[in-house]
């Protein structure tokens, strides 16, 4: 039997901390259970999981939608587009059966990106890999949040969309819509009927073409986030900024993190601690009030406001404390 071969290509970079990594997995959840349902889909369609963040990861090797469980998605640091098309290659390379004289291979994949963010990785290179393997596969971009740089996912495909708020509604619409897509192309290949997999169409105006003014490149980032630690409890968490006025970035969230970033929250260059305004900061594990940045081993430590004797549990260095001016390394983003 041929298959429809689904690939969903994920961002799990740490920008996709808090309710976000939650709400696009339940999405997914959403999405197989869906497709479960649909006879046209159970006999022809089969679905794979790629995730990308400091590397790229296969989640869910390409199966029928009978056998695939959705896992966890871990968070990691950076968000390495170049490495996700590398591993989109190899993928379809391998487990995609392809048509010879002798056989009749799977159908054209069809491909779900799904990002918050920009790459950090030289994305045109496994693009263009994948683009020579494969020029006439469709690929969907949908970018999510305030922070996508829309004139690169246009580069990789015209298939490209807005979705600007990043809840579970949001996150369950969208993947309503991927839902109705593969149902679309699966009956398309099954009877002959007309394709209908434009996801603006689909979405009911949660998910939308992007306007030429948010399809100019916006250069650096709109937000900073900084990898953080509890003195109290050395558990892990992540600060987020987003710019506002004049250029400073204002505290935005703080989220717990039930383990280190993979990657270890590498460096995505330097930020001026007065560049941030932290009014409003509260460590999710302790509750502490204040911070410290240590010099050592470069972690944002939480402690108790007013003090100035610091502990950092990452690296056991301990001392007096100074005000003044000094850069953070920022999280890769």
């Amino acid at each position: 039997m041929r298959r429809l071969p689904v690939f969903v290509v994920v961002d799990v970079s740490e920008s996709m901390a808090g309710n976000a990594i939650t709400a696009m997995h339940d999405g997914m959840q959403m999405l197989l259970q869906a497709l479960k349902k649909d006879p046209m889909v159970i006999e022809i369609g089969a679905m794979s999981v790629i995730s990308f963040g400091g590397k790229a990861k296969v989640e869910v090797p390409l199966s029928s939608v009978l056998d695939i469980r959705i896992p966890s998605l871990d968070l990691s640091s950076g968000t390495s587009l170049g490495k996700a098309f590398d591993l989109l290659t190899s993928e379809v390379n391998s487990k995609v059966t392809k048509t010879t004289r002798e056989i009749r291979g799977d159908y054209k994949p069809i491909v779900f990106l799904i990002t918050d963010g920009q790459p950090t990785d030289d994305w045109r290179a496994g693009y263009a890999k994948f683009r020579k393997c494969y020029p006439s596969v469709s690929i969907h971009a949908v970018g999510c949040g305030d922070d996508v740089d829309f004139s690169i996912l246009k580069e990789i495909t015209p298939n490209t969309y807005v979705m600007r708020d990043m809840t579970a509604e949001s996150f369950g619409k969208l993947f309503q819509c991927v839902t109705a897509s593969v149902r679309s192309v699966t009956a398309s290949m099954m009877n002959g009927d007309g394709v209908k997999d434009d996801l603006a169409e689909l979405s009911d105006g949660e998910v939308r073409k992007p306007t030429e003014v948010e399809c100019r490149p916006i250069g650096e980032s709109r937000q900073v986030l900084i990898s953080a630690m509890c003195s109290r409890t050395k558990r892990h968490f992540l600060i987020r900024y987003k710019r506002g006025e004049f250029g400073k970035f204002a505290l935005s969230a703080v989220h717990p993190l039930e383990q280190k970033l993979a990657g270890g929250g590498a460096s995505g260059g330097n930020i001026n601690v007065n560049e941030l305004n932290s009014n409003g900061f509260k460590c999710p594990h302790c509750g502490n009030t204040g911070m410290f940045y240590c010099n050592t081993c470069h972690a944002e430590v939480c402690m108790e406001p007013g003090g100035m004797h610091g502990h950092c549990p990452g690296c056991g260095w301990d001392g007096e404390l100074t005000y003044g001016s000094f850069d953070l390394h920022k999280s890769l983003g």
